[in-house]
């Protein structure tokens, strides 16, 4: 989760080169080194160690509530509801025409906008009763992983650029999807209605970008992965990573 925030701010630095500026891999990996001892770098990745607890408890909560494909509704209310309390920096939340879950965090202008998404739903059957338990350091739980990780990284990485007041200049679009079957169908109603003004969508549980995203960066985004908040093992077990 600590490199998300870094990622983010690489994204957008990465979106406003042209062509004829392009860098090599070695230097991506200088400007996160440089990126992540900025002092509100500093002080989001901070946010994101001081709250291990309250990040543990969201994702096993969001973990415990069942979200079949089509059936995503109540996971997706509890989320809307964690993300319009979030009163630090406000947020634009809304749901489109085929069901997916919007905030948008505004930018000052004059940047690129960045769009990241996460899928709402699970694998398992309606009425299945979920709960999580923790041994030896270890959440056991179906569906922790797949893709319970990267929605509570999306929240608690809102959470951390707000409490490090860090400003961006293009906006911020989190994106919480249904039904992966129609990932396709239902990620580019999402891309069409930016489709003016985004340049990079970063799919946080295939840890690749795409649209205008340079060769050099997308091996930078997928290697390492770019979303190692936890380490998982067939999806079901989280090991905590921070």
């Amino acid at each position: 989760m600590r490199r998300l925030i870094t990622l983010l701010i690489l994204i957008i630095g990465a979106t406003t080169s042209t062509h004829s500026q392009i860098k090599s891999v070695a230097d991506y990996i200088n400007d996160v080194t440089a990126i992540s001892t900025m002092p509100d770098v500093k002080a989001a990745n901070d946010y994101i160690d001081q709250n291990h607890d309250r990040i543990l408890r969201e994702w096993i909560a969001i973990t415990e509530i069942n979200a079949p494909s089509g059936h995503e509704q109540q996971r997706a209310k509890y989320i809307e509801g964690l993300l319009r309390s979030y009163h630090s920096y406000h947020l634009d939340v809304n749901y489109d025409s085929a069901g997916n879950l919007i905030a948008v965090r505004k930018g000052t202008g004059g940047g690129p906008l960045i769009v990241f998404d996460a899928h709402l739903d699970t694998v398992f059957q309606p009425g299945l009763q979920i709960k999580a338990t923790i041994k030896d350091g270890k959440v056991y739980a179906p569906g922790i992983g797949d893709d319970t990780r990267n929605i509570e990284a999306l929240l608690a990485t809102i959470r951390a650029l707000n409490e490090a007041k860090i400003k961006t200049k293009g906006d911020l679009v989190f994106v919480f999807t249904v039904i992966p079957t129609r990932a396709a169908s239902s990620s580019r109603i999402v891309l069409i209605c930016f489709s003016k003004s985004a340049m990079t969508s970063l799919d946080v549980e295939r840890k690749s970008t795409v649209n205008h995203a340079s060769a050099a960066f997308a091996l930078t985004t997928s290697d390492p992965p770019s979303m190692p908040i936890f380490r998982f093992e067939e999806g079901l077990v989280g090991t905590f990573n921070w």
